[in-house]
């Protein structure tokens, strides 16, 4: 009776201290039920709305468009006839503001969109933010149900999953912080980002792309000449994986470009089935100019070189920049200022010296730190020559007496 009482009084402080919490943190992640079914329309003609409290989510129209919050919001549209879940209308600009977490779903298998609109999106979040862009699991091949329609997109903060492929774009694709989380893997010919006439531009935040034919592409349907169509990857942290063993297709690749430069510090793994990358026009170039400690690109094939293929592959369609060689320069110094003569075999320092081959790029760049290691351990490893010893130096001799000196009479010497 007595641990029954207890638990009872253990129970009821439990209860008054949930009723006390605020009801903000009460309604803390992603409902468990949808707060809308139906599709959420939003025209330059809508007004502020505020359905935050009822449904999870407010429109604040400002000049060209206006900014859509999401705050533990959950719509989930059913049926044949709803392709989209969110559609913007005769607007130029959307923000899309995350607070907690956000789910949008459709039931739809084939031509819907989760996010649908001819505008420029940009997405932000607070800090742990997250937006869910969910499709039927059953999707075995692409079949057009995309997270995004849109001319351009530029994520800026807060953390984006899609179980599809994440957008069908025009233009630009911009990934400046944030992260963004695409596992279409599952669909045979599914590409992870799509852009028809932009490029897409990496320059923060984290990216995980799993896909079934492609993780990036620049398609240019109808702009071969353009400038665009490049790959960009100057900051955050990047993986990139194509493969899908029903794909059938021979276009597997981690990037499908006109253009392709990394330049960064971060984390880069990319891995297509076909080849990491590939350029698929011609005066197409690959430029690899700097990376970071984790860094790889590599396909099926065995051979390094496949990782980087070209539809008109010249002389100039692949640049990877020299390596560092700064810690070989201070080994080679380090060598050359000793006396190989004040060594018992000096054999090993000369042939480590003689190795080194300075023509190996960023990629091959565990290869040179090896020659600069060698180096400096042939150096470790010597021996100095034994200090010669010295010529004992003779005792001094009295000078002997002179047979012919005549002895002095007085002292018989």
């Amino acid at each position: 009776m007595k641990k029954f009482k207890q638990f009872m009084c253990m129970l009821l402080a439990a209860a008054m201290m949930l009723c006390a919490m605020p009801a903000a943190a009460l309604a803390e992640g992603a409902p468990a039920q949808p707060t809308r079914t139906e599709r959420l329309e939003i025209t330059k003609e809508t007004p502020f709305t505020d359905k935050l409290a009822a449904e999870g989510w407010m429109w604040e129209p400002s000049g060209d468009g206006g900014t859509l919050t999401l705050q533990n919001c959950y719509i989930r549209v059913t049926g044949a006839a709803n392709r989209g879940v969110v559609h913007f209308q005769d607007m130029e600009n959307v923000t899309v503001h995350l607070i907690g977490e956000n789910k949008l779903e459709t039931t739809r298998t084939s031509g819907a969109y989760l996010l649908h609109g001819n505008v420029d999106f940009r997405i932000t979040g607070e800090t742990g933010a997250r937006l869910d862009l969910v499709a039927p699991g059953s999707i075995a091949e692409s079949a057009g149900v995309y997270g995004f329609f849109a001319r351009s997109i530029t994520l800026l903060s807060g953390n984006v999953a899609c179980n599809t492929e994440f957008c069908l774009a025009d233009y630009d694709i911009n990934i400046q912080g944030g992260s963004l989380a695409v596992d279409a893997s599952h669909m045979a010919g599914s590409d992870g980002i799509y852009t028809n006439l932009g490029s897409v531009n990496i320059s923060g935040g984290t990216v995980n792309i799993h896909a079934g034919r492609t993780g990036i592409i620049t398609a240019g349907v109808g702009a071969s000449g353009s400038d665009e169509l490049a790959v960009n990857i100057t900051g955050g942290d990047v993986t990139i994986r194509a493969d899908n063993p029903r794909s059938g297709s021979s276009s597997v690749y981690g990037i499908c470009a006109k253009g392709i430069v990394i330049d960064t510090q971060g984390s880069v793994d990319i891995y297509g089935e076909k080849a990491a990358i590939y350029l698929n026009y011609e005066n197409s170039k690959a430029e690899i100019l700097n990376i970071g400690e984790v860094f790889s690109i590599s396909s099926e094939s065995a051979c390094a070189d496949d990782a980087i293929m070209a539809k008109f592959p010249d002389s100039s369609s692949v640049f990877i920049a020299p390596a560092d060689y700064s810690a070989v320069d201070a080994a080679e110094a380090q060598a050359k200022a000793l006396n190989a003569g004040d060594y018992k075999d000096f054999s090993a320092v000369t042939a480590a010296l003689a190795a080194v081959d300075r023509v190996k790029n960023l990629l091959q760049q565990s290869e040179v730190d090896a020659m600069a290691k060698a180096i400096l351990d042939a150096i470790a490893g010597l021996e100095e020559k034994p200090a010669p010893t010295p010529t004992p130096t003779p005792a001094p001799q009295a000078p002997a007496a002179d047979a012919g000196q005549k002895a002095n009479p007085k002292t018989g010497v």
